[in-house]
């Protein structure tokens, strides 16, 4: 498998080309514009790219580990020991799976959540989706840049 350069560094790359001699080139501001905002796009995909794995595994950790504890004090949340016993299954699959998996004890987690009226555990969950939120706004918003505005 090639290793080197890395997807993101290839993504960077080809964004770095559009934005210099490809764009230098164009004269319709129109279509500069969309050149800007693919290689606005392919810098984000190449941050994303970077991180995702991390991200993917912190979060899925974090995820697994709270809802394990909620199905273990609720042990009638049949759809959350479901959602947790495919996420393990998925866990030998590849990391887009796994995360999907995962995001479904997500979602099964947070309907035992609000359905227990619990506090503690309604703000360990609201915890959850504030760091999923500021993660993905982090990737999406770094370096933003608005494109064809003067």
């Amino acid at each position: 498998m090639i290793v080197r350069p890395s997807i993101d560094k290839i993504l960077r790359a080809i964004s770095r080309d559009l934005e210099g001699e490809v764009l230098d080139a164009i004269d319709d501001q129109t279509v500069r514009v969309t050149v800007q905002m693919m290689a606005q796009l392919l810098d984000a995909m190449a941050r994303r790219y970077a991180n995702e794995s991390e991200f993917i595994r912190d979060e899925s950790s974090t995820v697994m580990s709270l809802a394990t504890q909620i199905a273990d004090k609720n042990p009638s949340a049949l759809s959350l020991q479901d959602a947790i016993e495919l996420a393990r299954k998925a866990i030998d699959q590849n990391s887009i799976d796994h995360y999907e998996a995962v995001s479904e004890v997500l979602s099964c987690l947070a309907e035992v959540i609000l359905a227990s009226h619990s506090p503690a555990d309604v703000q360990a969950l609201q915890l959850l989706f504030k760091q999923r939120t500021e993660n993905e706004i982090e990737i999406i918003t770094d370096e933003f840049q608005p494109i064809g505005r003067a």
